[in-house]
């Protein structure tokens, strides 16, 4: 299996995500202790860096800089903020 996975390449990867995802109604479900602040920065595309515990290669950080600011376009009454007690 771990030989297997060693063998995948980003091609592939990508290749198995157009052929099998879509993007029309995702659902995203995000457990944060301010989902106000959290609703804000997804509305207003806020850029999101990523932070390591660890060094990463030059290649993920290239990466990370592009994903950081892309644009997800989340419109405020399509996200709720739904209390852990109604979850629950």
């Amino acid at each position: 299996m771990i030989s297997a996975l060693n063998r995948i390449t980003l091609d592939d990867v990508n290749r198995v995500i157009k052929k099998y995802l879509q993007c029309e109604d995702v659902k995203f479900v995000f457990i944060t202790k301010d989902a106000e602040e959290m609703k804000n920065r997804l509305i207003n595309n806020t850029t999101s860096k990523m932070v390591y515990q660890a060094e990463k290669p030059e290649d993920i950080l290239n990466e990370d800089k592009i994903i950081e600011n892309y644009k997800l376009d989340f419109k405020a009454e399509k996200v709720n903020i739904v209390p852990v007690e109604e979850v629950l």
